[in-house]
């Protein structure tokens, strides 16, 4: 079975199961209401009309807490049927490329001075990253994320491949992994309480505060019952308060930390749990779960046991427990409890969350290719510089309507110069083979019918605009962006260039010597690249260069007063202009 024809038949099971669950919500909760009132109806008999006595009450009131647990089992239900059910449904319009936009989209990772992230639409509403990402944590986002603006080396990306290829067959555990997904776990505050300085109290203090805790809630018993006079309980409270004031600063400091996160801690450790069982065949995959085993014990358990003293620990801001909390030294014992867990596993917690972010990560790639199975996976080539690929395809164009061209860039020709008129495929052209390289060096498969890719990193001056507040004009932003290009030449990882319309910003004669002097200088430090330009004096530029560059171009054709694109590349230099009679078509009097 395809992939199209699984997610169809699970959307399926799973709409009937969020319709059954959503009919029992409503029968639970109308139970609820019925014998909430039939119980208050008692209470009020017992105790107006005396016609019987209050244990009467005992049993409206039980059966509305059993209808409170069920009711709680029943709303998890719904929840998860209401998660499979999107999970499905999102499936299955990034098939169609006409997904939704998730909330996370990357937006937060889009920073002006990266070298390619604007310019290749990684970010934001619609782009590369809202395409690949199906998960739902922070930890896997910021992961991708990462994988997306920093290309890593072949040997590192062989192994992504072979576990998204792993991944992509098991739907089963890829399903289950977004279900357990729950919470908004943010990692950088976990990590720095985990790697913080643990606070060493002695080892007496812990067995110390319970016992005085325990005798003190013995005395207030005795005191309320009439055994004990109120002065002993009240000399150990004011002790309690004691010791608990010259802990406060350190009390806090642990517990607001890590305050409110026991759901989202049960989220990851449920996580953890479904990658421990995972029978991992794939190098990465298998080095992951060696990075979870600690001395045979579940990384899960562990974190388990972590979200169930947060949970004990948050109890304190119970009204109903709050005056227990306070003669129990609460907040203080279960501060202690949290540190003999952080100094014990601590150290560990952060390459944890570096395994959960790397698995959801390749699990979102994983969907990715399960979804677009035309899509190759490159040969990586240990040397470069070298791009060949075929069919190359924007990933974000409908696969319908997609026009594909050939890119080939090596050892001989370094540099291909891009003529063409207005809105003929130039600009669309750099962004899909930028795009290809993206995805290919972050572990996806990319849309081409083959690639061979060496060691690359990119840089890219496609959208730079001016700075109004900043008194940056567009020329002084893109010579700004041309600088931090070719700084990145001449690096150990050969750079692949991408310039759009370079220099268009200042006039023909020092675009010309300009633009020659950035290529040369780019070329000279081994890179190779592309660019576009409107200006065919540039287009010279490769009878100087000689072999190390090729003029090639797009086209355009007037039919009927309509201008027809079929962007596809062609070799040589444009022969015409379309800006006229564009200008044309929209009335302007030229």
């Amino acid at each position: 079975m395809d992939a199209r024809a699984t997610h169809q038949q699970r959307l399926g099971h799973w709409e009937t199961q969020q319709a059954r669950r959503a009919a029992q919500d409503r029968a639970i909760a109308l139970a609820r209401v019925v014998t909430f009132s039939l119980a208050v109806a008692v209470l009020l008999g017992a105790l107006f009309v005396r016609a019987y006595g209050l244990v009467w009450v005992l049993a409206p009131f039980g059966v509305f807490v059993v209808l409170v647990t069920i009711h709680g089992r029943v709303l998890d239900a719904l929840t998860t049927a209401k998660d499979a059910v999107a999970f499905h449904a999102q499936a299955l319009l990034r098939m169609d490329g006409t997904w939704e936009d998730n909330p996370m989209d990357g937006s937060r990772h889009l920073h002006g001075d990266h070298p390619y992230a604007a310019d290749l639409d990684l970010f934001g509403p619609h782009s590369l990253f809202a395409l690949l990402w199906s998960g739902r944590t922070v930890l896997g986002e910021d992961t991708l994320a990462t994988w997306l603006k920093a290309p890593a080396p072949p040997g590192t990306v062989r192994q992504r491949h072979d576990a998204v290829r792993e991944l992509a067959v098991a739907m089963d555990h890829r399903e289950a992994l977004h279900l357990a997904s729950r919470g908004n776990l943010e990692p950088g505050r976990l990590r720095s309480w985990a790697n913080a300085p643990a606070w060493n109290p002695p080892v007496w203090l812990r067995p110390v505060l319970f016992v005085l805790s325990a005798v003190t809630g013995v005395t207030l018993v005795l005191w309320w019952v009439d055994v004990l006079p109120l002065a002993v309980g009240s000399a150990l409270c004011v002790l309690e308060a004691a010791v608990v004031m010259s802990l406060g600063a350190r009390t806090r400091g642990v517990l607001d930390t890590v305050a409110r996160r026991a759901e989202e801690l049960q989220a990851l450790s449920a996580r953890l749990a479904l990658m421990e069982r995972f029978p991992a065949r794939s190098t990465l995959l298998q080095k992951h779960l060696e990075d979870l085993k600690i001395d045979g014990v579940m990384p899960s358990a562990v974190v388990a046991a972590l979200a169930r003293k947060l949970a004990w620990a948050d109890m304190r801001h119970n009204q109903v427990l709050f005056p227990v909390a306070l003669a129990l030294m609460w907040s203080t014992q279960w501060a202690l409890a949290l540190e003999s867990w952080r100094r014990q596993h601590g150290p560990r917690l952060g390459l944890w969350l570096h395994v959960a972010g790397s698995w959801e990560a390749l699990a979102s790639l994983a969907a990715y290719h399960a979804e677009h199975p035309d899509d190759v996976f490159p040969e990586l080539l240990d040397a470069g510089p070298a791009l060949e690929a075929t069919a190359v395809g924007h990933p974000l164009l409908p696969a319908r309507s997609c026009v594909r061209n050939d890119v080939s860039l090596g050892a001989s020709t370094r540099l291909l110069i891009i003529s063409g008129s207005n809105m003929s495929g130039k600009s669309t052209y750099l962004r899909a083979v930028g795009c290809a390289v993206v995805m290919a060096l972050a572990g996806a498969p990319v849309r081409a019918r083959s690639m061979r890719l060496g060691p690359t990193q990119l840089g890219a001056s496609m959208r730079v605009v001016d700075n109004l507040a900043g008194g940056k004009s567009r020329f002084a932003a893109e010579i700004a962006r041309l600088k931090l290009v070719v700084d990145l030449a001449g690096a150990a990882m050969p750079l692949l260039f991408l310039l759009d319309e370079i220099l268009s910003g200042t006039n023909s004669h020092d675009r010309q010597i300009g633009a020659q002097g950035v290529v040369k200088g780019l070329l000279d430090k081994g890179a190779m690249g592309m660019i576009t330009t409107h200006d065919l004096a540039l287009t010279r530029m490769a009878g100087e260069l000689g072999d190390r560059a090729r003029n090639v171009h797009f086209q355009d054709t007037m039919k009927d007063g309509v201008l027809v694109f079929d962007f596809t590349l062609r070799d040589g230099v444009v022969d015409h202009s379309n800006a006229l009679e564009l200008m044309r078509a929209v009335g302007l009097g030229v």
